[in-house]
């Protein structure tokens, strides 16, 4: 069900952490395919982000920007909602030189990473995350 929510940096359309029902559509049902991209996504999601926020510290708002574009399109393609509305916050921000929002933001986006991988181990079972 989608809903309206203010998370206090951008106005998105839902609250679902990872609609798994959108994803495994976009896989066309296909458990093995969406295992992979899943696995690819949280290999390759904390090393974006540390770049980000490296980025951030080196006031490389082109860098931010597209670090956080990235991270956007490849949430919104696995159905990380809020993950992505985070990242378009980040991206926005970083067009504008807003310092002090992605400073904001960046917590938020590691918060809803942490929320994303949680989501995911529970609709997804066959996806063991290792502490």
């Amino acid at each position: 069900m989608q809903k309206t929510c203010d998370l206090g940096y951008t106005q998105c359309n839902s609250s679902i952490v990872f609609d798994y029902d959108d994803f495994i559509g976009r896989v066309m049902k296909d458990d093995i395919l969406a295992r992979k991209i899943i696995e690819i996504f949280i290999d390759n999601s904390p090393k974006e982000i540390q770049q980000l926020k490296q980025s951030f510290l080196e006031h490389d708002f082109d860098t931010v920007r597209y670090l956080a574009h990235s991270i956007k399109g490849t949430t919104s393609n696995v159905g990380l909602l809020l993950l992505s509305n985070v990242s378009a916050s980040i991206e926005n921000a970083a067009k504008s030189g807003d310092n002090d929002s992605i400073a904001l933001y960046i917590p938020e986006l590691e918060r809803q990473f942490r929320n994303a991988l949680f989501e995911i181990e529970a609709k997804m079972p066959s996806i063991q995350l290792s502490e």
